[in-house]
């Protein structure tokens, strides 16, 4: 019986230990952004893209936190607590020169994995222009020690050309 209870107590600790580990951290990476439509409302999706249902609207100037972007225009948000997407370009972001959660690094990564960069302590970014409320950086980075124009790119999606 002493040892059926010392089991039942180490599987309530161990339940208890990954049950207050297992909380969301990707509330913590969020834009705030507001609805941004001319008229009527913006449709919340279940999907990044109009195939999918729709599960809702939100009003003109309804607040909203934007977890990330999609390279085809969508913005995943929680609409009640649920994963949902609406359509970027009716979004109007607090500071459109502020990088969408993990896009930056992301970006950094994939210029020093493709030779782009030497390193990401080498990367500059000039402000270029806003196009439908995203902002994109001019980017800069030192190859072999010279510093060259690289690319321009989406803070939002994380996009790049050039």
């Amino acid at each position: 019986m002493k040892r059926l209870l010392t089991i039942f107590v180490m599987f309530i600790l161990v339940l208890s230990f990954f049950s207050f580990n297992s909380v969301k951290t990707e509330a913590a990476s969020t834009e705030k952004a507001f609805v941004n439509v001319k008229s009527g409302t913006l449709n919340v999706r279940s999907g990044a893209g109009t195939k999918y249902k729709k599960i809702g609207s939100l009003k003109k100037g309804a607040k909203i936190a934007v977890y990330s972007n999609t390279y085809s225009g969508w913005s995943k948000i929680y609409y009640k607590n649920k994963k949902a997407y609406v359509a970027t370009k009716y979004v109007k972001f607090a500071d459109p020169y502020e990088w969408s959660p993990g896009v930056k690094e992301e970006f950094e990564d994939e210029m020093v994995k493709w030779g782009y960069a030497d390193s990401k302590d080498t990367i500059r970014y000039a402000k270029p222009r806003i196009y439908n409320n995203q902002g994109s950086y001019a980017v800069y980075a030192e190859i072999d020690g010279v510093e060259m124009y690289i690319v321009g790119v989406n803070v939002k999606t994380g996009w790049y050309h050039g």
